[in-house]
């Protein structure tokens, strides 16, 4: 494996943290709307599985997000 196949890979872990902290950042934003009463839905089944998939996302986000940084990590030691 060449250097630049190690520069390659590290962009694209990069670019897969990134997107992950977006997902969860847009995803408590929506949380943070719902509870100031600016998003909502007639049904009540549906929005409390909308919210309860929100939920979902952040913290599963948050869970990849921290092992995304450990696997860059790992990366950045061996280089």
């Amino acid at each position: 494996m060449g250097k630049f196949d190690k520069i390659k890979g590290l962009k694209w872990k990069i670019l897969d943290l990134v997107i992950m902290a977006v997902f969860v950042i847009l995803s408590v934003d929506v949380l943070y709307l719902y509870y100031n009463g600016a998003w909502y839905d007639p049904y009540r089944f549906i929005e409390i599985s909308e919210v309860l998939l929100l939920y979902a996302f952040s913290i599963l986000g948050i869970i990849r997000i921290i092992l995304k940084l450990r696997e860059l990590k790992r990366h950045l030691s061996y280089s």
